[in-house]
């Protein structure tokens, strides 16, 4: 049985997500798969190719993510085979216990520290965001990205309409609301829809000066 395709994307198209969500910028990718860089922001406009863009981003995301996770226990691992080594030189066995105190965070913190009692010696873990603090956060960036001077909406709803998040990506602030239990996932998908922000603004300027030389 032979695998079905996923998506009706072109070859071209494929490529073009795939360089873009290794962090290419439109310019780069356009020149690389043979097309006008209008072209490709037209393309990033498409719900599938949106979609695709978004999956390889947070698969690459995800990997990346966890690839750190697997290096930090392997550091850990060479620190400690370091310590417990009576045949390491003492020069070594003390950068790695000066490595394993800087990260383990003050070993006597300052009186009204956070974590002076239970926590001691660990550095404060930051609270997890809300999803609608990531959502105006968001809003507020596009806003800024896009030169407009203020954002006067104070609900996450009404700012990401404001912003234009919604007319360029519709149905995007119902995508936020549905991840409202995960706000990693929120933060993960709002950073990947501020990069496109910034390429359709880039497509835009572009198109707007394409139309002036040519006037």
């Amino acid at each position: 049985m032979t695998q079905q395709k996923l998506t009706t994307l072109t070859p071209q198209q494929e490529q073009a997500a795939a360089m873009l969500a290794s962090g290419r910028r439109i310019g780069a990718t356009a020149k690389a798969v043979g097309v006008h860089r209008v072209t490709v922001w037209e393309w990033a406009r498409q719900p599938e190719f949106r979609q695709h863009l978004n999956d390889l981003r947070r698969a690459a995301w995800c990997s990346a993510r966890d690839r750190m996770r697997e290096n930090a226990v392997g550091a850990a691992k060479v620190l400690g085979n370091i310590l417990s080594d009576p045949s390491a030189r003492a020069q070594d066995r003390i950068a790695a216990a000066r490595v394993v105190l800087a990260s383990a965070g003050p070993l006597f913190p300052d009186e009204g520290s956070p974590d002076r009692v239970e926590a001691r010696g660990l550095s404060p873990v930051r609270p997890e965001r809300d999803w609608s603090e990531i959502a105006m956060a968001t809003a507020r960036r596009a806003v800024e990205l896009s030169s407009q001077y203020i954002l006067v909406a104070t609900t996450p709803g009404a700012a990401w309409v404001e912003s234009g998040l919604a007319d360029a990506f519709p149905d995007s602030f119902e995508q936020v609301r549905s991840l409202s239990a995960k706000p990693a996932e929120v933060e993960a998908y709002c950073h990947d829809l501020l990069a496109q922000w910034r390429d359709a603004l880039d497509g835009e300027a572009l198109e707007k000066a394409s139309k002036t030389d040519g006037g």
